[in-house]
C-alpha cells in the first residue's frame, strides 16, 4: 500500500497525538514528603479520601498522566499538602487544576491557594503548605505559554481568591504540553505541623537513681577543686545527657554515648570521645570545649542531623522540628540554640547586623 503525501501528513498527526506526554511532573527538591489527591467533579467518580493519596518523597520525582476530563462538567483537582490527610476540616491545600479536552487540542490550568490562609503559622491547620520554601508551575519552553510561582511566601499569577476577574491567572497550552511542578525551589521552608503524629508529651516514668558511693574529701583545700559533689544520676527519658540534666544514656532508648552537645546515640559523632556503653557524666562546673556542627547545606539541622542553620542559606534558626529558617516559628518556641540563633541572639542580629561568635559581638563592616 502507498500513503499519499496528505495520508502521511495525516497519521504523522496521529502519531504526535497518541505518543504525547501530557503529564504533571511533581520534582519534590524539599527534605521531606508531599503527597496529592487526584479530585473530580462527581461524574468522575475518582476516589478522593485521605486513604487515596499519592506520595512523592523527599528529593525526588512523580508524574500523573493527565486524565481527559471531556464530559465530566469540570477540570482535575490535584489537592497537594506535605502531611498525608485534607479531609479534616480546615486544611491548608495548594491546588494545581487541569482541563485537558483533546477535541481542542488544548490544556486549560492554573495554580491557587484559595484554600489557606497565608496569615497563619504552621501550627494552624490553615497554614499554606510549601509556599515558604518556594514553588513553581512550568509548561515547556517551547509552547511559550504562562507559568507561575511562590518565592518566600510572595506569589505571582497564582489564585489566592475565590471568583473571577479580568486578568486572572488562568491560562491555556498546547495539547501536547507537560505541567512541571517544583517544590521547596528556594530553601526547605517550614512544612505543616503534623498533629496526628504529635509528640507524646506526658510525664515519662524515671527509673530509680543510681546513687555512687560517697566520696571522702581531700585533705587538702584548693582554687582548682571546682567540681560540685557528684548527683544522683538517671537514665535519660527524652535523649538530653549530662551537665546539670542528671540523665545518663547507657541503658536509654535513644543510644549508650553522650555526645558533646548532650544528646544521647550511638553513632561516631556521640561515640568518638566516649568508650561505647560508658557513662559519661558532666559536672555542672566543668565546662567541655564543643565541636561545632557543620553548617547545614539541606536545610535540615540540630542533634538528629549533626547540622547548624548559623551562616546557612536557609536560615539561621534550628527550629523544634529540625528545619532551618528565619521566622518566629525557627527561632523561638522550641529552637535548638546549640545548632543556630534563638531568640534574642537572634533578634540581636537582625537589629545590629552583626556576628555572634563565641559570645561576643563585634560589628559587621
Amino acid at each position: 500500500m502507498v500513503l499519499t503525501a496528505t495520508a502521511l501528513a495525516a497519521l504523522a498527526a496521529f502519531l504526535q497525538v497518541a505518543v504525547a506526554d501530557r503529564q504533571v511532573h511533581f520534582v519534590n527538591k524539599c527534605p521531606y514528603a508531599l503527597f496529592y489527591w487526584v479530585v473530580g467533579p462527581e461524574k468522575s467518580n475518582l476516589p478522593s479520601g485521605d486513604e487515596n493519596h499519592y506520595e512523592v518523597f523527599a528529593n525526588s520525582n512523580s508524574s500523573h498522566a493527565m486524565l481527559d476530563t471531556r464530559g465530566w462538567g469540570g477540570g482535575v483537582s490535584l489537592k497537594i499538602r506535605d502531611v498525608p490527610y485534607y479531609e479534616h476540616q480546615p486544611a491548608g491545600i495548594l491546588q494545581v487544576e487541569y482541563t485537558l479536552d483533546p477535541a481542542k487540542r488544548s490544556i486549560w490550568y492554573d495554580m491557587s491557594y484559595i484554600d489557606c490562609d497565608a496569615n497563619v503559622g504552621y501550627k494552624d491547620p490553615k497554614y499554606c503548605p510549601l509556599k515558604d520554601g518556594g514553588i513553581t508551575l512550568e509548561t515547556p519552553a517551547k509552547f511559550n505559554c504562562p507559568n507561575a510561582s511562590c518565592e518566600h511566601g510572595v506569589c505571582s499569577k497564582v489564585y489566592d481568591k475565590h471568583g473571577a476577574w479580568p486578568g486572572e491567572p488562568s491560562y491555556a497550552c498546547d495539547l501536547d504540553s507537560d505541567i512541571m511542578v517544583t517544590t521547596c525551589t528556594h530553601g526547605a521552608g517550614q512544612p505543616t505541623y503534623d498533629w496526628k503524629n504529635e509528640p507524646d508529651n506526658s510525664t515519662p516514668t524515671v527509673p530509680a537513681p543510681v546513687v555512687p558511693a560517697p566520696v571522702a574529701p581531700s585533705p587538702i583545700a584548693s582554687e582548682s577543686a571546682v567540681l560540685a559533689a557528684p548527683k544522683p544520676i538517671y537514665i535519660s527519658p527524652n535523649g538530653t545527657c549530662g551537665g546539670s540534666t542528671g540523665y545518663k544514656c547507657e541503658g536509654s532508648p535513644f543510644g549508650d554515648c553522650c555526645s558533646r552537645f548532650g544528646w544521647c546515640g550511638s553513632s561516631p559523632e556521640h561515640c568518638d570521645t566516649v568508650p561505647r556503653n560508658s557513662t559519661c557524666t558532666i559536672p555542672e562546673r566543668l565546662t567541655v570545649p564543643a565541636r561545632l556542627p557543620n553548617v547545614s547545606n539541606n536545610g535540615l539541622c540540630g542533634a538528629k542531623n549533626g547540622l547548624s542553620c548559623e551562616g546557612s542559606q536557609f536560615g539561621n534558626c534550628c527550629s523544634r522540628w529540625n528545619y532551618c529558617g528565619d521566622t518566629a516559628e525557627y527561632c523561638e518556641d522550641g529552637c535548638q540554640d546549640a545548632f543556630g540563633l534563638c531568640n534574642n541572639e537572634y533578634k540581636l542580629d537582625l537589629a545590629m547586623n552583626v556576628t555572634i561568635a563565641k559570645g561576643v559581638v563585634t560589628k559587621k563592616n
